[in-house]
């Protein structure tokens, strides 16, 4: 006995959960929002990555590179997030 393919099921379609991208469309979303509220909430985010190492005469001089993320980015990240939340798939 088998039962019936669920409803919206096309086994032609590479992806086999049509809600899948409603849910993946979802959680884009949801990130691009919270970064963007938090960096907006701190006037912008500083961070350091691990620059290039320095060797002069015979020490060894570790650097690091300062990098900012602007409030204008996080405002960016916050409408984006929003504008893909409210629109609507092609199809629906």
């Amino acid at each position: 006995m088998t039962q019936a393919p669920p409803p919206g099921f096309d086994p032609r379609s590479p992806n086999l959960n049509p809600s899948n991208h409603m849910n993946m469309k979802n959680l884009v979303s949801a990130i691009l929002i919270t970064l963007g509220i938090v960096v907006l909430a701190y006037s912008g985010i500083h961070f350091s990555t691990p620059g290039q190492p320095v060797d002069f005469l015979g020490l060894h001089i570790a650097t690091t590179t300062s990098h900012f993320i602007p409030p204008v980015v996080g405002a960016l990240m916050l409408v984006g997030g929003v504008v893909l939340l409210l629109v609507k798939p092609k199809g629906a």
